[in-house]
């Protein structure tokens, strides 16, 4: 039996979007690779629909300011440990004033945490799991802002 044969089913594919989205950079490719095995389509469309941490702070500020608010300070702390500079200035360009002063004076204490890779790697999946429940809330929309992301149920069937 196939890997793959569990998830084609309704609702199958975003099933296995979300286990792709949840796993650690390494388990992440290999399930990528192992589905690519068995279906080159299945793995072509789950790389375009994947949330990244990269992907979600290279949205506009708007959608972004909807986001981050419901992060808190540790996965702040620890996401933007993980990031480049201008992913950085995006994260806390969308912070409200109020949580945008306590990370910066938590960045700037002298006993400021240095944030492991699991640490890094945790706060990327909160990211994640925070933006696809706003979207499945309705509270933003793949469709105004990236539409690539947005899912026809029958190419996934």
């Amino acid at each position: 039996m196939s890997m793959l044969t569990r998830f084609r089913k309704q609702g199958g594919f975003n099933q296995l979007l979300t286990l792709i989205e949840v796993c650690d950079p390494i388990k992440q490719k290999n399930l990528l690779h192992l589905v690519g095995t068995e279906d080159p389509g299945w793995a072509y469309l789950l790389r375009s629909k994947v949330l990244t941490k990269n992907r979600i702070l290279g949205w506009p500020q708007n959608i972004l300011m909807e986001i981050t608010p419901q992060l808190s300070d540790p996965v702040i702390l620890a996401l933007h440990s993980s990031l480049n500079d201008n992913h950085k200035l995006a994260l806390m360009n969308s912070l409200p004033q109020s949580i945008l002063l306590r990370v910066t004076q938590n960045l700037n204490a002298d006993f400021a945490i240095e944030y492991s890779e699991a640490e890094q790697n945790a706060a990327t999946i909160k990211l994640i799991q925070v933006t696809r429940d706003l979207e499945n809330e309705g509270k933003i929309k793949f469709s105004n802002f990236d539409p690539s992301l947005c899912l026809d149920s029958t190419l996934a069937a």
